[in-house]
């Protein structure tokens, strides 16, 4: 109640209604927010809005975790980028012994300065135990000289060019369990910063990796027998023939096959053919050698009598091709003591061995005949890129030939064998087939061929059972190409190359005692 002052001093009572009605709604509202629900609500609200405060600063927060360092108030954006580039994987593919295969890794910058460790990893075999490595960069004296497996050397600061040369050798006594084994393994390259000079590994890193193999190519001599020795030993052979033999699609299963397989020989060419295959299938059961290949030949024994098969399968087979295949498996049945290798470290056919032998011998003994083809041109002229009568060629040279043998004991047995080394100077051969040794009448093998600077090693397989005491020459004829001057039809005169075999003999260059 409100009270208006009249003059009179009259009181008029008069009520506000407008005012009580906004009075009363106060009230209620007040008696809705005292009640426990609403209270709860707000509560809630209260602490919702608050946590997707919190969680915006923490999100903030873990975005900018990472911190870069701005030294004299400038910003730069870092990178270390590297990579390995190499020519080739190790050559030779196949490690003989005492030769080293090599290997040249180049690293290539494309970012900023960077420090380095080189380690060798993932190794696939026992053969990785034994390989020796030297490592060197930019030539000097090597960085690391010891065993493949152990090696792990640094830390070195990039500098352009970096080139590392890798060799790798395999020791004098190697388990003959390993030769054949190939080792597969990488080199592994890991960079970090220089900048800032933080430790290594930490800042901007790379690793880079490169793959390598090598095999141990070192060969074995295994034993063959002549068809002399088959006829006179069915003993021996009977217990082969269960499976039975397959010559092409005939079955030799008792003795009684077999003596009639050698005594039908002279009949044909498919039947030598026959029987110098029974000899050799002969000996890759009773030697265990059919997996592995002659020296100087890229097929294993059994995939040659494979071939062998076939051509007596195919009724149309030449006798060109039936003889071919007949003179080789009565050279490799006549070795007696072949020397193998494994699959994976060939690189000449034994068929081209066995043609250069014929060639040679063509030369030197007169003998061998050539078949005329369309062009007027022999055969054996335009397959050997020779220009001209090969015996024309022929060429008599002075080479002071060495040995590291040049004396050994006289030797009535077997074992009268000995692997020899001859040093032929200022002489490039760069294959076997270009080359044959003699003595004493007969030809030599040579095992392997290798460089030394200007001068060129040959490995000979010498045997020398009873050879008389006395001095020995060695014959040395060798395939050499060379420039000369010739008139093309327009009249120029221009250099072709020109191949030609030369001959020199060392005398008494060995001497059994």
């Amino acid at each position: 109640m409100k009270y208006i002052m009249q003059s009179e001093e009259t009181k008029i009572p008069i009520r506000i209604l407008k005012t009580e009605r906004k009075l009363e709604k106060k009230s209620r509202i007040f008696s809705v927010l005292k009640s426990p629900q609403l209270k709860i609500l707000a509560c809630i609200l209260v602490i919702a809005l608050n946590w997707a405060g919190f969680s915006a600063v923490l999100g903030t927060a873990a975005s900018f975790s990472d911190t870069e360092t701005s030294i004299g108030n400038l910003f730069e954006v870092g990178t270390l980028d590297f990579n390995l580039e190499s020519p080739s994987d190790f050559l030779p593919a196949c490690l003989g012994e005492g030769e080293p295969a090599e290997r040249t890794i180049s690293l290539k910058n494309f970012g900023n300065p960077f420090k380095y460790m080189v380690s060798s990893a993932g190794f696939s075999s026992e053969l990785c135990d034994w390989l020796i490595l030297e490592a060197n960069i930019n030539g000097g004296d090597p960085e690391y000289l010891g065993k493949l497996k152990d090696f792990s050397v640094g830390l070195f600061e990039f500098s352009d060019p970096e080139d590392w040369v890798f060799k790798l050798t395999i020791p004098l006594d190697l388990p003959s369990e390993l030769q054949g084994k190939t080792c597969n393994f990488k080199f592994v390259f890991d960079g970090s910063q220089t900048k800032n000079d933080l430790p290594f590994g930490e800042g901007f890193t790379d690793s880079e990796e490169i793959a390598s193999s090598v095999t141990a190519a070192m060969c074995r001599d295994a034993e063959t027998r002549t068809i002399g020795y088959w006829k006179t030993h069915p003993e021996i052979y009977e217990v082969l023939l269960t499976p039975p033999i397959m010559l092409g699609d005939e079955q030799i299963v008792s003795i009684a096959d077999v003596e009639k397989v050698f005594a039908d020989y002279e009949l044909s060419m498919r039947n030598k053919l026959r029987g110098q295959l029974l000899a050799m299938k002969f000996n890759i059961e009773a030697f265990d050698i059919g997996k592995y290949v002659p020296e100087g030949d890229s097929r294993t024994l059994d995939e040659i009598v494979e071939e062998a098969d076939d051509l007596l399968k195919d009724p149309d087979a030449t006798s060109a091709d039936l003889e071919k295949m007949k003179d080789l498996l009565d050279t490799l049945n006549n070795l007696h003591e072949i020397s193998i290798c494994p699959v994976t470290c060939t690189k000449n056919t034994a068929a081209d061995i066995l043609e250069t032998e014929k060639e040679i011998e063509d030369l030197f003994m007169g003998g061998g005949s050539t078949q005329e083809n369309n062009s007027g041109a022999s055969d054996k002229d335009k397959n050997s890129n020779f220009s001209g009568n090969l015996k024309k060629n022929i060429i008599e040279e002075e080479i002071g030939i060495t040995t590291d043998t040049p004396e050994l004991a006289y030797n009535a047995s077997r074992s009268a064998r000995k692997k020899v080394n001859i040093v032929v100077p200022g002489l490039n051969i760069l294959k076997k087939k270009w080359v044959k040794v003699r003595m004493n009448g007969k030809n030599i093998p040579i095992l392997k061929v290798r460089k030394r600077g200007n001068d060129t090693i040959l490995q000979l397989n010498l045997k020398y059972k009873k050879w008389a005491v006395g001095k020995y020459d060695l014959t040395l004829s060798y395939k050499n190409r060379e420039k000369q001057n010739a008139k093309g039809k327009n009249g120029k005169v221009r250099q072709k190359n020109v191949w030609s075999w030369k001959n020199t003999i060392a005398k008494e260059l060995f001497s059994i005692i």
